[in-house]
């Protein structure tokens, strides 16, 4: 989670990211977009990310657009929502963006 009103957040976001998929096999690479993680079969880690406080859409530092971005890094194993706790703004759609994560994760184990 980070705030759409913080850099930083959304910075930190991508760091554990990273970390993640490299403690569960994945190796950093230089990309255009400049070092990302990359497997020859990239780790299947199911996450959200959720992109906070779009009640402070006029102090938005990070664009929906970075959102996108950072969960096409990582295709099919993230989900993404931006919401507003505040106003109750997509707050279902956290919970159930998490649960279709795990459960996708269930099927990709009982794969052969």
């Amino acid at each position: 989670m980070y705030g759409v009103d913080s850099r930083e957040s959304f910075d930190e976001a991508r760091r554990l990211q990273d970390q993640v998929f490299l403690a569960k096999g994945g190796h950093q690479q230089a990309t255009s977009a400049g070092i990302g993680v990359r497997a020859a079969r990239a780790p299947y880690v199911p996450h959200v990310i959720v992109g906070n406080k779009t009640d402070r859409d006029s102090e938005r530092a990070v664009e929906p657009g970075e959102l996108k971005a950072l969960v096409d890094r990582y295709p099919n194993c993230c989900g993404a929502v931006e919401t507003s706790a505040k106003r109750n703004q997509n707050v279902d759609e956290v919970r159930i963006a998490a649960i279709t994560s795990a459960t996708a994760a269930l099927e990709q184990c009982k794969r052969p």
